[in-house]
This record gives C-alpha cells, structure tokens and sequence, in this order.
C-alpha cells in the first residue's frame, strides 16, 4: 500500500475511529460494497477501495481484522529496577538482574540475600 493511499485513508476515517492500525487490502469481493459483511469487526472501520477493503483499527487494537488487542505489556515497568520486560502478544515476562527472583524480580534468589540481594557469605 502506498504511503498516498494510507494518507488518504486516514483523512476518510469515521468520526470517533481513531485509525491506529491499518490493515489491508484484505480481500477482493464481487459484491457492489465490499465492507456489507461488516468484515473489520465491532473494533475496526471498514473502508472500501475499489473492489477490496482495508480495516482501520480503534485505538488498542491491530490486525487485518481489528481482532487482535495492541497492549504494551511493558509499559508500565512490570519488572521493576531489577528486571528487563519481555513482552509477546499476549503476556510478558520479566528477565531478572543476577541475585533477584521472582515474578516482578523483586525478591532475591536463592543463594543471595539482604536489600541488594548480594551473594551470600558461603559458611
């Protein structure tokens, strides 16, 4: 798709459709209208371009047909001081600094202990 068309897409976007995602074109149909099926969903807007059709997303979702949630898991530092976010599509997860443990990397691991979790004194 053409940086032309995107453009000109997004100045066609529906009122209260924040065109955040755009997807397409998905498909040719031999209907007058091809967005009569409604294909883009309850969370896309459906436009026609010639025979096919594009779907632009609401805010929060993606996908070529708007059915996919857009969330950065990430954003709001799971992790913590002590951990880097791995984010998917659908999770994330968090790789902890050495010594520390836990889901949000905010308990220290075994053999490490106090407020830094340092490396235990061995006995």
């Amino acid at each position: 798709m053409t940086k032309q068309l995107i453009a000109a897409l997004l100045l066609l976007t529906p009122v209260g459709h924040a065109a955040t995602s755009i997807s397409g074109p998905l498909s040719t149909t031999h209907s007058a209208n091809p967005c009569e099926d409604n294909a883009c969903g309850e969370h896309g807007a459906c436009t026609p371009v010639g025979s096919s059709y594009i779907c632009l997303c609401d805010e929060g979702y993606t996908g070529a047909l708007c059915d996919e949630l857009d969330i950065d898991f990430c954003a709001a530092d799971p992790c913590g001081a002590h951990g880097q976010c791995l984010a998917s599509s659908r999770a994330y997860t968090c790789d902890c600094d050495e010594g520390w443990d836990g889901m949000a990397c905010d308990t220290c691991d075994e053999g490490f202990g106090g407020a830094d979790c340092e490396p235990c004194p061995c006995g």
